[in-house]
């Protein structure tokens, strides 16, 4: 990212035309500016910050979900995993593997991607509740059967995986 500026857009006012169209969004102001941010490599790069100081809409950026009004961004495959993890109702291992085939799996990576996020601790724990079913525990609808520290290491060996296997060439966290 260079000189970056990004911002979400916001939803017009009801009773306010904008434009011809009175349904239009206004355009995005900048939630933040001139933005420098070059990442190698190998690196690990930590954002911190206090609260609002936008950290969470930097890594939005950098995926794309927020609009860049100036600046230029040049980023390469990205595993991003938001703040808030997205689970389906399916096992564990369909929701790491979001979507990919079962005959393209990486056995050692996923194995990799269970140790890295922690779940392999939870699965070998007789006390868990991932002990039995390991992989092949059902998430429940938005991860409802799982414990909201299983569901953030779901989404985080879904964000590893991706980048052990994929085009991927950055993991956002």
């Amino acid at each position: 990212v260079c000189a970056g500026s990004f911002g979400w857009p916001t939803p017009a006012v009801p009773g306010q035309p904008v434009g011809e169209d009175t349904n239009q969004w206004e355009d995005p102001r900048a939630t933040i500016a001139d933005i420098d941010l070059e990442v190698h490599p190998g690196e690990l790069v930590l954002i911190s910050g206090p609260v609002a100081c936008g950290k969470s809409t930097l890594m939005h950026s950098l995926v794309g979900n927020t609009e860049k009004l100036s600046g230029s961004v040049s980023v390469p495959g990205i595993a991003f995993q938001p703040q808030s993890p997205i689970l389906f109702d399916q096992t564990i291992r369909s929701n790491i593997l979001f979507g990919l085939p079962e005959d393209t799996v990486d056995d050692k990576s996923f194995r990799e991607c269970l140790a890295a996020s922690t779940l392999e601790c939870d699965m070998n724990d007789p006390e868990s509740t991932l002990h039995v079913k390991r992989e092949w525990t059902q998430c429940g609808q938005g991860g409802s059967e799982l414990s909201g520290g299983q569901q953030a290491r779901v989404a985080l060996a879904r964000c590893i995986y991706a980048a052990l296997v994929g085009p991927s060439d950055m993991c956002v966290i």
